[in-house]
């Protein structure tokens, strides 16, 4: 066994893995040059990469301080209706899973991504975040769970929650737990949002479905992706389209479908959903790595271009950091894009925003990564999910 320390967490690995993602370096990395904020800097976000000093991970840029992420002031209200709402639902079942959903903070990133929302549109974003930390424990993360290992097993899942979610059908006295949320999700969206919004969700979802049937499959199969497939997979495996759609809900009002489909409001939304699932690469590398997970960026660059484990990681600090740069500088190009829609448009991409910021904040505290914690582990052997 190896010792490895990331993120600050000690970790022991296997031979295998130590022979595979500890290879000599072979790429020599060229780091980009950035805004470094003093330490008696006025956190606020800012229109240029930022490094703040003392992050955890080394490099990585921010366009805010990420110590001082503005939360959506009734976060704690809202984190206190999940935690009765995953009660009432069985997704926990005693106070121990009760506090230990307050140290993964699921509802602290819904309150960062969505800084401005009134109280009962961030409580809908607080259960739906938790909802799919439940779904990707339960069923995708965990390599040795009878889904991960079975891509068929893991497609009956979802045939049956898309039914639900459509409409199509109602969940019955032995669907889980999961099914039975996603019913009471969808009585709520379909409230707030009505039948066109839920359409665009659906498809949403039934991607980010696909996306992670894709993963266990490659996975199931021993096979490990190239980066270039993997990236492009990646955007729809991170369910980031399902949170930007509920940016609708949370903001009160939609873009136009052809303003919301333009190529340059598409790539802006790319990259940001790129540089929110890279930093959640580079935050969960430890968990994934306990987990027998390869489907990870930091993994990938280590195997494929041989990198050492703290190399690859500097490499997907570099990869961030460029796509931070191009998000930033197309967004300079949206002002007067889109005439007559300047305040929802600026509404929109300042959501956006909040939600690469809010993530990375997220992502530093949260016991899902400083801890690895697994909610299938602490749930499963108390209440099957």
């Amino acid at each position: 066994m190896h010792l490895l320390a990331i993120n600050g967490y000690p970790l022991e690995v296997s031979e295998d893995l130590a022979t595979e993602f500890y290879l000599p370096p072979k790429t020599e990395l060229r780091s980009l040059e950035f805004e470094v904020a003093t330490r008696d800097a006025t956190p606020r976000p800012t229109q240029h990469p930022v490094i703040y000093p003392a992050l955890p991970i080394g490099g990585l840029a921010s366009i805010g301080d990420p110590q001082a992420v503005a939360l959506n002031p009734h976060v704690e209200e809202a984190e206190q209706h999940t935690i009765d709402w995953a009660y009432r639902f069985m997704l926990i079942v005693d106070e121990e899973t009760s506090q230990l959903l307050r140290r993964v903070k699921f509802t602290h990133l819904a309150a960062g991504g969505y800084p401005t929302a009134g109280l009962e549109a961030l409580k809908l974003a607080c259960d739906w975040c938790t909802w799919l930390f439940f779904y990707d424990d339960w069923y995708c993360d965990d390599a040795a769970s009878e889904f991960a290992r079975d891509p068929l097993k893991l497609a009956a899942v979802h045939r049956r929650l898309l039914e639900i979610l459509s409409g199509q059908a109602r969940p019955q006295s032995d669907d889980s737990p999961l099914a039975h949320t996603l019913s009471d999700l969808r009585r709520r969206f379909l409230q707030r949002a009505g039948n066109t919004w839920m359409g665009f969700f659906l498809r949403a979802v039934r991607a980010y479905f696909q996306a992670n049937l894709w993963e266990v499959e490659t996975r199931a199969s021993g096979r490990i992706p190239p980066i270039g497939v993997y990236t492009k997979m990646r955007p729809y495996a991170g369910a980031v389209h399902t949170v930007f759609d509920l940016l609708d809900i949370a903001l009160g009002q939609r873009l136009p479908v052809d303003l919301r489909e333009h190529v340059m409001l598409q790539q802006l939304v790319l990259m940001a959903n790129n540089c929110i699932c890279w930093v959640n690469d580079i935050f969960s590398v430890t968990k994934e790595i306990q987990e027998g997970n390869r489907n990870n960026l930091v993994l990938l660059l280590s195997h494929e271009q041989g990198l050492t484990l703290p190399q690859a990681v500097e490499a997907a600090v570099d990869l961030h950091n460029r796509e931070l740069l191009g998000f930033l500088e197309l967004e300079r190009r949206m002002p007067g894009f889109a005439p007559g829609f300047e305040e929802p448009l600026s509404a929109f991409l300042r959501g956006v925003r909040a939600w690469i910021f809010g993530n990375l904040a997220w992502s530093r505290t949260t016991a899902r990564y400083q801890e690895c914690v697994n909610m299938k582990n602490w749930v499963s052997s108390k209440n099957p999910v």
